[in-house]
């Protein structure tokens, strides 16, 4: 996706689908959320905590994201605009998804040793 495509599939979210432009904010925000959170690596039971609370968040934000990404799919087969933002959707679900990714695995590795 090129920068014009997802500038006017931002611009047509604005005019025309706020939810989506507040999902797309929360998931910046959880993006910025998560590297902070993983490099601070002090294994205790406050950080474990913050490293599930934010996976689950994550994962329920991805969720509303797909919702959001099903419905604007039916308007894209009628409006380029509506086309644009669905895959500024996409994009965004991937990218949180990318963050989430090491935040899991951390999560894993942790609980695993907690089990062992």
């Amino acid at each position: 996706m090129n920068t014009g495509q997802y500038a006017h599939g931002y611009a047509w979210l604005l005019t025309h689908h706020t939810d989506a432009i507040r999902a797309i904010r929360q998931a910046h925000h959880l993006q910025h959320l998560i590297m902070p959170t993983i490099q601070s690596n002090t294994p205790h039971r406050q950080w474990l905590h913050r490293l599930r609370t934010l996976n689950t968040a994550c994962e329920q934000h991805i969720t509303q994201l797909r919702a959001l990404q099903t419905t604007l799919q039916v308007r894209a087969r009628w409006s380029p605009a509506a086309h644009d933002a669905v895959h500024v959707i996409t994009h965004e679900i991937n990218q949180l998804d990318q963050c989430r990714t090491p935040l899991a695995a951390l999560l894993d590795r942790h609980t695993i040793e907690r089990t062992a």
